[in-house]
């Protein structure tokens, strides 16, 4: 639990993009090499991620992530896009951070070909290639050190949970490690540990943020006494809130913000025990 913890109490770069904590030492220069593709690979899917979100394509920011609840995404979802795209000023800012990483890839592809002549040209120990070093140490050391948002991890993490998702009409039902391993060159193992840390990033952005719009509802100081108590961390330690108070504060922020509601309803004939067909409320503008 403290290493959970202590990714969260460190300002949000690239390195939370990483599937270990910051202190994981490399050993050799394959390592690092092996390093310099993952942060490329990520990169590559970044830029692809946020293009999408600036087109509002939402759908492909539906994550699987467990027991962490999907309301909780949705609204947030709803949420960011309401941010980011509906405001001239703060879309530039994404089309900024767009820009950033573009140019971060570039920068990224010259340190690996410059890696890859010197481990070519040197057979032999080299300390700068071989000595032992932690991945922050090996990034902040090539200069590929680069602080993202929080929002921005958030979006990342979410479009790549997504894209890697086996769906069932539509709907994600499970991880394709296979896919991703293929497409990353990494191995079954890293790419479980890689999918378990976007899925931890999501869960603990995803309960923040009901704590956040549970700090705007009347009952604000009730909520904010007993969320922190409720927010768990699962037995694979994601954070975990339960479900009645989450729909709970949703509903009553979508009536306090005047944010359309639908309802849909499955109603059954326990007699008959057979499916009533579906009918839709109407919406309601609270």
């Amino acid at each position: 639990m403290n290493s959970i913890q202590t990714i969260f109490n460190q300002p949000y770069s690239i390195l939370h993009l990483l599937p270990y904590t910051n202190n994981l030492n490399l050993t050799n220069r394959q390592q690092k090499m092996s390093e310099l593709s993952l942060i490329k690979n990520i990169t590559e899917m970044s830029i692809i991620a946020l293009k999408s979100f600036i087109k509002g394509n939402l759908i492909n920011f539906d994550a699987l992530v467990g027991e962490n609840l999907c309301q909780i995404r949705a609204y947030k979802n709803i949420h960011l896009a309401n941010f980011w795209l509906n405001n001239s000023e703060n879309k530039k800012k994404l089309m900024r951070a767009v820009n950033t990483l573009t140019v971060y890839k570039i920068k990224i592809d010259a340190v690996a070909n410059k890696w890859e002549k010197l481990v070519n040209g040197l057979k032999t120990y080299d300390k700068s290639l071989d000595g032992h070093e932690t991945i922050e140490e090996f990034i902040n050391r090539t200069n590929l050190y680069i602080e993202l948002s929080e929002d921005i991890i958030y979006l990342i993490s979410c479009y790549f949970l997504t894209h890697f998702s086996i769906k069932d009409s539509y709907i994600p039902v499970a991880i394709n490690y296979q896919e991703l391993s293929s497409k990353f060159t990494v191995s079954r193992h890293r790419a479980e540990r890689l999918i378990h840390r976007y899925q931890l990033l999501v869960a603990k952005f995803g309960c923040d943020f009901i704590m956040k719009i549970a700090s705007e509802l009347p009952f604000s100081e009730w909520y904010l006494h007993l969320l922190p108590s409720l927010c768990q961390l699962s037995d694979v330690d994601r954070y975990v809130l339960p479900c009645h108070i989450v729909s709970e504060i949703i509903l009553e922020h979508c009536i306090k913000k005047n944010i359309p509601i639908l309802f849909l309803f499955n109603r059954v004939n326990l007699t008959q025990r057979e499916t009533v067909y579906p009918y839709l409320l109407e919406r309601y503008i609270f």
